[in-house]
């Protein structure tokens, strides 16, 4: 997994590291909507980028976003009116689509981070299911996760 924030940098480093990004099976990038540094690459740059190299958006992980202000803006409370998307956390995932194209291993590496680095129990529990196996990893343990599931991520 390759974890950046780099305020803005992050496509340069995708352009320029296309050798480590080919062992990962997880990009996880700080992304803006809308340029908070100048030239600073934006969501879909980073997309165009990754897209190529077998990533697939997954989720936001966070989102920041502010309320526009105009001279108006008294009659809103600035907590339930912050529309404007600014930047976040993204997840981007290696042949999320295909997700039978990766290994065994890699399937195990990403149940791993789904579960425990941006908790998407969902994916984990299809990654789980595609590795359902008496020797690997037999039903009694997939149960025992489905107990441990809490019930609302935030």
């Amino acid at each position: 997994m390759l974890k950046i924030d780099i305020q803005g940098g992050e496509q340069n480093v995708f352009e320029n590291g296309l050798t480590k990004l080919s062992n990962a099976i997880v990009v996880y990038s700080e992304v803006a909507f809308v340029p908070l540094y100048k030239d600073q690459p934006l969501l879909d740059a980073q997309m165009q980028t990754l897209r190529p190299l077998g990533f697939d958006l997954h989720k936001f992980v966070s989102l920041s976003q502010i309320m526009l202000h105009t001279t108006l803006s008294a009659h809103l409370r600035p907590r339930g009116h912050r529309n404007q998307s600014v930047d976040g956390d993204a997840v981007f995932i290696r042949n999320l689509l295909d997700l039978r194209a990766l290994s065994d291993e890699r399937l195990k590496h990403l149940a791993l981070l789904s579960d425990a680095v941006f908790h998407s129990h969902d994916l984990t529990l299809k990654l789980l299911e595609m590795l359902q196996d008496p020797l690997s990893i037999p039903d009694a343990g997939i149960s025992e996760y489905i107990a441990l599931l809490p019930d609302r991520v935030d």
